[in-house]
């Protein structure tokens, strides 16, 4: 039984090491953009999610895009909002080390010309 116990913590430290647990720190962010902001800047702003976001080391996924107008359940759907980023960390110290890095700021900085408003969500995803 001890050699069953041990194959499963190599198992699982092998897991982290190469980055397959799953993430349970969850950073979801709704953007509304200025009156006349052109499609094109939230497409950019898009983009910098993927393209910078990315680079902070304690992220381990990250999903942007423009709201889907053709969705609008009147009874259910949120619809100020243009913009939406969730962002995954294994844990709130990962999101934290993100709050602060130089690539997340450089995000910040290159966007927040074009928001009117910004709300955070974020949330722990329980262990199964």
């Amino acid at each position: 039984m001890l050699v069953y116990r041990w194959l499963g913590v190599v198992v699982m430290l092998v897991l982290v090491e190469a980055g397959c647990t799953r993430p349970r720190y969850v950073h979801c962010v709704f953007f509304t953009c200025k009156p006349g902001t052109p499609p094109e800047a939230m497409k950019a702003q898009v983009d910098d999610a993927y393209g910078l976001l990315r680079r902070v080391p304690t992220v381990r996924a990250v999903e942007s895009g423009m709201r889907d107008s053709s969705v609008n359940r009147a009874d259910l759907s949120v619809t100020d909002w243009d913009v939406g980023l969730v962002v995954r960390f294994d844990d709130k110290a990962g999101y934290d080390a993100y709050e602060i890095h130089p690539v997340h700021r450089q995000y910040v900085e290159e966007n927040k010309s074009i928001w009117e408003k910004v709300r955070v969500f974020d949330f722990t995803e329980p262990v199964r």
